[in-house]
């Protein structure tokens, strides 16, 4: 009815041949360099724990490469909004149209700050998962590329066929 306690991670309580060292690891403090480089939490394991918010201390490299990727569309973006206003074409986002009334380098630094926040927002809840549409909030990050992708491209057509 019970499994044996020799194949439960090797310990058997008859032979104690325990593999804890009897110190209690929470209560040793970390410190910020190793919390950033030697986590040791990647993903979650536990079905159970996936409905809830988790955090984690180490990140998939691939969410670095897709973080990078949605900055530096970002900035193409607003560059090439730049580009386009002062050509004479009107910002449609009212929220950047309020920015961009205080100059162009407001402009790019709130966008700047705004889009990086957004990141980290979706960075730290990345290993949520979303019921409601199914998805972890990691997935949102490439259709934001996605969407991204797509205003550029229309910019760039803009540019093109009428500057």
């Amino acid at each position: 009815m019970f499994p044996d306690p020799v194949s439960i991670n090797g310990y058997n309580p008859a032979l104690g041949n325990d593999r804890r060292s009897g110190e209690d690891r929470r209560k040793r403090m970390t410190s910020l360099r190793q919390m950033m480089f030697y986590g040791q939490r990647e993903t979650i394991r536990r079905e159970a724990d996936q409905q809830r918010l988790i955090w984690v201390d180490r990140y998939n490299p691939t969410l670095f490469i897709l973080i990078l990727t949605v900055v530096l569309l970002s900035m193409t973006d607003a560059f090439l909004t730049l580009f386009l206003v002062n050509k004479g074409a009107t910002e449609i986002n009212p929220i950047m149209a309020y920015c961009l009334s205080f100059g162009p380098s407001i402009f790019i630094l709130i966008k700047y700050v705004l889009t990086c926040i957004s990141v980290l927002v979706l960075l730290v809840l990345s290993n949520v998962f979303i019921l409601r549409i199914r998805i972890y909030t990691r997935t949102i990050f490439h259709y934001i590329i996605g969407i991204f992708s797509c205003v550029i491209i229309w910019e760039l057509f803009l540019i093109y066929y009428y500057y």
